[in-house]
């Protein structure tokens, strides 16, 4: 243990031996026994550590108490259209969504289109097929 990791023990956990870490205290305590510049660091910290302790804070008063609630936002109940509009979005929404989805359960089965003659270019590219030969308007696209 040198000074300057005593005197962090001191800044970071107080005077008090007992709040020391347990891997560093029997060290940190003979450092403070052979070390002569050690024992008014202690002191230093513990009277630090007697100011924390006997500092109080005192409750606040009526007045301020009244003043910072004074100061708060009103509280607005909904009124009864907002709570019908929003309802109904809501029930609007899942009508909605549940066109939207027995739509899409009938139209995933069924067939796929046949393709036509703009899509001669995907249907060869995906089938592997040689035989498309672009026309000159297509090799502009």
């Amino acid at each position: 243990m040198d000074d300057a990791r005593f005197r962090m023990l001191l800044d970071a956990y107080g005077g008090d031996a007992a709040r020391w870490p347990d891997a560093e205290r029997a060290s940190a305590l003979r450092h403070l026994a052979a070390t002569p510049g050690a024992r008014p660091a202690r002191g230093s910290a513990q009277a630090l550590d007697a100011a924390l302790n006997a500092w109080t804070v005192e409750s606040p008063s009526a007045a301020l108490r009244a003043r910072v609630a004074g100061g708060l936002p009103a509280v607005r109940a909904p009124r009864a259209r907002a709570l019908w509009l929003s309802g109904a979005g809501l029930i609007a929404a899942g009508l909605v969504g549940l066109m939207v989805g027995a739509g899409l359960g009938r139209t995933s089965l069924a067939p796929a289109p046949a393709a036509s003659d703009s899509d001669a270019a995907v249907a060869a590219a995906l089938n592997s097929s040689t035989e498309f030969a672009p026309s000159v308007d297509e090799a502009l696209i």
